[in-house]
């Protein structure tokens, strides 16, 4: 995994607003941020602003804790490019974190697992 992950992983704390992860997204070129509490990990994909969007939401005011999902499924250093293609699938996620639980090394997209099997092709 530690060949497709990317790292430093881009995060933000919970108190910010949905509109400094669109921007912080934005400005990396990404497609999901971590967000952590110090005691836990979550998750704040561009899946999620669009849907708090699509309900009217409010970007400006809305903090990510509202909108993010915090029980992510993890892969860890080791795991394999189609172990995590695999955890991926199972769980209906786009993005993974990869570490130890809690505490994030990097982030895979399904866009990074994509460009390994081209590449194969």
């Amino acid at each position: 995994m530690r060949s497709i992950m990317k790292c430093p992983v881009a995060s933000l704390d919970p108190g910010a607003t949905v509109r400094d992860a669109a921007e912080e997204l934005l400005r990396n070129d990404i497609g999901a941020l971590l967000v952590t509490d110090g005691a836990r990990t979550g998750l704040i994909s561009e899946r999620d602003l669009v849907s708090l969007v699509a309900a009217s939401g409010d970007i400006t005011s809305a903090q990510i804790e509202d909108v993010l999902t915090w029980d992510l499924v993890w892969a860890t250093p080791e795991d394999s490019i189609a172990q995590t293609a695999a955890l991926m699938i199972e769980a209906n996620v786009r993005h993974i974190p990869v570490g130890d639980g809690r505490t994030a090394v990097g982030i895979v997209s399904m866009r990074d697992v994509f460009a390994v099997l081209l590449h194969l092709g």
